[in-house]
């Protein structure tokens, strides 16, 4: 079957590069200075902002460390639709060209609350692709993702890196510094660059991560998450950021879904033929 060959079987792939922008940084005097003095404190009202987005349209960037000898995968891009009511995901790929899913979905209360997945090829040569249903937590079982598709959102991003600093604090502070206003190739818009360092013991799997704020959207704009001795463990970019998107009910369905076939058991030996992305 492909699917180990899809996890281990990749050639070198390197971790995205910043560069210092040319913009000037007053821009945002306020949001620097909040920056320099409550870095935890700006991230808390970020995760506010966050909070109060109901839906919305991205381009996500993402990059993994996965397979049973982890190494660093190929950067994907996936256009992302994001509601909060239900909890409705759909997943769209376009790069690259040969990536083994074409579309994801889940919607919450529907399909048994199954992740639908789309893949690109059939499960042998001269198959035609078929639709399947799995639990939201089979691609992290199987080595796809790092993460459930239930686990995607700007929102979410911000909790979890809250969530790390403040578990790590009662034994010894993160310390996190404003790096300043940075550009990405991957990004459309100038970010603040936090750099957060995990102190030993803290419970936290990375050691460093650097953590991007839009210095317009005033969002999350992504994260670079590193393991020890400078080796990226995964890295998520989101751009082209739509807060006027007007989702429907319509635009969250997959074709054919109605006849993917319901596994006979948990889901569990079923393996997936793609990955539920940050």
């Amino acid at each position: 079957m492909a699917w180990a060959i899809a996890v281990c079987g990749c050639t070198a792939a390197t971790a995205p590069e910043m560069m210092v922008t040319s913009k000037p940084t007053d821009t945002g005097p306020d949001d620097v200075r909040f920056l320099e003095q409550d870095p935890v404190g700006y991230l808390r009202e970020c995760l506010q902002r966050s909070r109060q987005l109901q839906q919305y349209t991205l381009l996500l960037y993402r990059q993994e460390r996965l397979g049973l000898i982890p190494q660093l995968q190929q950067p994907e891009y996936i256009r992302v639709m994001y509601r909060v009511d239900p909890l409705s995901i759909k997943m769209i790929w376009t790069e690259p060209a040969d990536s083994e899913v074409v579309e994801s979905l889940y919607v919450d209360g529907k399909h048994d609350n199954r992740l639908l997945i789309m893949p690109r090829r059939g499960l042998l040569p001269g198959l035609p692709p078929a639709l399947g249903r799995y639990r939201v937590e089979d691609p992290v079982v199987w080595g796809k993702a790092k993460r459930k598709i239930t686990e995607f959102g700007l929102a979410r991003m911000v909790e979890r890196t809250l969530e790390a600093v403040d578990r790590a604090e009662p034994q010894q502070p993160v310390k996190i510094t404003y790096l300043g206003l940075k550009q990405l190739e991957q990004l459309d818009q100038a970010v603040y660059h936090l750099d957060i360092h995990y102190p030993p013991g803290s419970g936290a799997k990375h050691v460093r991560q650097d953590l991007f704020v839009g210095a317009e959207t005033r969002l999350a704009a992504g994260t670079l998450l590193w393991l020890a001795d400078d080796v990226l463990d995964a890295a998520y970019l989101y751009s082209q950021l739509d807060l006027r998107a007007r989702l429907r009910d319509e635009d969250f369905v997959i074709d054919d879904a109605g006849d993917a076939p319901a596994p006979t058991d948990s889901g569990a030996s079923a393996r997936p033929e793609a990955s539920a992305p940050q």
